[in-house]
């Protein structure tokens, strides 16, 4: 399916889980693929993405990089964010340097 237009019912999804997907979403796109993934998910929402303060995105490393916690707090989840680190993706210096993990529950 399409981001913009996911095939599930709304609320249906319990966990929807991205990992390194919305990297590759325009700044025009953004607000409608959260809120899809807003419609049908359910409890919690866990994001492995590159960060950068702009909420429509700024280019790092050839993808886009946002503000995950910022746009899910908006749609109303709460947040915890864990900074990607050397100790948990030791392969990549790219994710230690922009990626998070973030956790939004309901």
């Amino acid at each position: 399916g399409s981001l913009t237009r996911l095939p599930w019912d709304t609320k249906n999804i319990d966990v929807l889980i991205s990992d390194a997907v919305l990297l590759y979403i325009s700044p025009e796109e953004i607000d409608r693929v959260m809120n899809e993934i807003d419609r049908v998910t359910k409890k919690a929402v866990i994001l492995v993405e590159r960060y950068d303060p702009s909420l429509t995105g700024e280019v790092m490393g050839y993808v886009w990089a946002r503000n995950y916690p910022a746009l899910l707090e908006k749609l109303g989840f709460k947040v915890k964010v864990t900074p990607l680190t050397e100790e948990t993706w030791p392969t990549s210096k790219n994710w230690v340097q922009y990626g998070i993990c973030v956790v939004a529950v309901r």
